[in-house]
């Protein structure tokens, strides 16, 4: 059995995103290899509850500030890089105690997040990388709450892959996963060729399983979960629900779960459109909470603007949810016309009457949510569920692993191209 090093600064079989995400593949790694982990020190706990002496887990410290002043700054690398040059210390000495055939760099996810681990010397694969979109054009109302972190990140992002050590660390990689063609562009051209498209959302089908019989209920429950903030969508919903309600559409509710920047808004919203008893501001639930609204809802709409992955969007699926969603970013490879209405990025009136016509043709349309609901639980069976991603990994690990037949030769490929 091979020894893997996996690096992720967020990895937590109890959380939802990027860090369960990193979860579900470290499942997939202990069947098959030695694995330890390296990760921020806040998830050590849970790594350790979930697979006990399965792995080897090290937990990083000292990244709480930096966190801190991520939240107030919204924006995403600055704690990554202070864990980072701690776990290329912490790596280097765990490596004269043992070899490591492989590192496995993986959040953060962003296509802009480097290191400088490859200098430790250990065959390296990085991702997968996700991310990298830009505001979509004439949806500047949308961000309005947030405007000025909204040009910040953008800037600060346009920065990041244009620096010379980004691409650096790119050239060290003898396999890079990216998540989306969108991401994959956005590489040096060099580095394209050892590009491996693998995306970066999975969703454990075996939990996230439609209810145990159907239900007919005469008023349809619309549910969203998804963080209260500017690019995820929730005000363009509760505006299309105003228009709904103005078009004599009656017998529905929607559920918003979730924290953000937003609530206070939504609610003064929910308020002046007089929506107080069809829209309903749920707050932060456990994951076990947010499977039973799965499980009660009839449609998921998440009308996010700026989505590389999705998440809750394969949970719903997989629990036979229609989805109401944007036709970019992630949700647009992930929703086809058979699971689900992509909404085309038209400027933000154009998205938010797409969006009514399409809650009014789910809400009174029952035989057209069935058959969503469960094409979108086959596509999410068979194309992101913990089976096929097993399947994706491990073609990638024989790709690179020097015990299999399939493997570059090491030396080749640890051959540095100058970008």
């Amino acid at each position: 059995m091979a020894r893997i090093a996996v690096v992720a600064f967020n990895l937590n079989p109890e959380r939802n995103s990027e860090a369960q995400v990193a979860a579900q593949w470290l499942k997939i790694l202990v069947r098959s290899h030695h694995v330890e982990v390296f990760t921020d020190a806040r998830h050590r706990e849970a790594v350790q509850r979930e697979f006990g002496d399965r792995v080897v887990c090290h937990g990083v410290a000292g990244t709480e500030p930096w966190r801190r002043l991520e939240r107030w700054l919204g924006l995403r690398g600055i704690a990554p890089m202070v864990f980072f040059r701690q776990v290329e210390r912490m790596l280097a000495d765990r490596a004269r105690q043992v070899r490591f055939d492989l590192l496995h760099c993986q959040t953060p996810f962003g296509v802009h997040s480097y290191n400088r681990l490859y200098r430790v010397g250990i065959p390296m694969i990085v991702g997968p990388l996700g991310g990298g979109l830009r505001t979509p054009p004439g949806f500047a109302r949308a961000f309005r709450f947030q405007y000025l972190r909204d040009r910040l990140r953008e800037s600060a992002y346009a920065l990041l892959l244009r620096r010379s050590g980004w691409r650096t660390y790119l050239a060290h990689a003898q396999r890079i996963i990216v998540g989306t063609g969108h991401v994959k562009r956005l590489l040096p051209e060099v580095v394209q060729p050892r590009c491996v498209n693998v995306f970066d959302t999975v969703v454990d089908t075996s939990v996230f399983t439609p209810a145990p019989r159907a239900v007919h209920r005469a008023a349809p429950r619309v549910l969203f979960v998804g963080r209260l903030e500017g690019n995820k969508g929730p005000v363009l919903l509760v505006e299309a629900v105003r228009r709904c309600r103005a078009r004599g559409l009656d017998g529905f509710s929607v559920e918003l779960v979730g924290e953000g920047r937003l609530q206070g808004t939504l609610a003064r919203l929910i308020e002046r459109y007089r929506l107080q008893g069809i829209v309903h501001l749920a707050g932060a639930l456990s994951r076990a909470e947010v499977l039973a609204r799965y499980r009660a809802a009839d449609i998921f709409c998440l009308p996010t603007l700026r989505e590389p992955g999705g998440t809750v969007i394969l949970e719903a699926m997989a629990c036979g949810l229609p989805v109401i969603t944007s036709d970019y970013g992630g949700p647009a490879e992930v929703v086809t016309p058979a699971c689900g209405i992509k909404l085309p990025m038209d400027g933000y009136d154009g998205y938010v009457a797409a969006l009514t016509e399409a809650l009014a043709k789910l809400l009174t349309d029952p035989a057209c949510r069935r058959r969503m609901g469960a094409a979108g639980r086959a596509r999410a069976t068979g194309e992101y569920s913990v089976t096929a991603l097993e399947a994706k990994i491990g073609a990638v690990y024989r790709s690179v692993l020097p015990d299999t037949p399939s493997a570059a030769p090491i030396g080749a490929s640890r051959r540095v191209q100058r970008l």
